[in-house]
């Protein structure tokens, strides 16, 4: 996601808050009214008195904010953030690889580094909101 995209969508929109996720680049972060996982989106856009939202993160998630929350209305940071990997994924899939152990990931140091750091402020984020 670009900043200057969702500043320009923000001016067209001027009611519209900005959600966007943690993995977000953190100058996309900065001009975020919220920051937090999907499902802290979900509950954010259940909650909020906002009646527009800019969502930046996968848009499948639009989706189900909008089945969620009909009276209000969701637009994409960018229209084409599709993330196909996680197009593959299946409940039977999960429940297969979990069951059989497999597909195991390795990854450089330096990219682990950089997940577990995203991972942990993910769930530093969560805990702020679950207490």
């Amino acid at each position: 996601f670009q900043r200057e995209e969702i500043e320009i969508l923000r001016n067209e929109r001027p009611n519209a808050v900005v959600a966007v996720h943690p993995e977000c680049m953190p100058d996309v972060q900065q001009i975020a009214d919220f920051i937090g996982s999907t499902s802290q989106m979900c509950r954010f856009a259940k909650n909020s008195d906002a009646k527009e939202m800019i969502i930046a993160t996968e848009v499948g998630l639009l989706h189900r904010l909008k089945k969620e929350n009909p009276e209000k209305t969701f637009l994409p940071a960018y229209s084409d953030a599709v993330c196909p990997n996680m197009k593959l994924n299946t409940l039977e899939r999960l429940y297969l690889a979990l069951k059989n152990e497999e597909y195991a990931v390795t990854v450089p140091v330096a990219v682990a580094k950089k997940a577990r750091e995203a991972l942990e402020k993910m769930f530093t984020l969560l805990s702020r909101q679950i207490l």
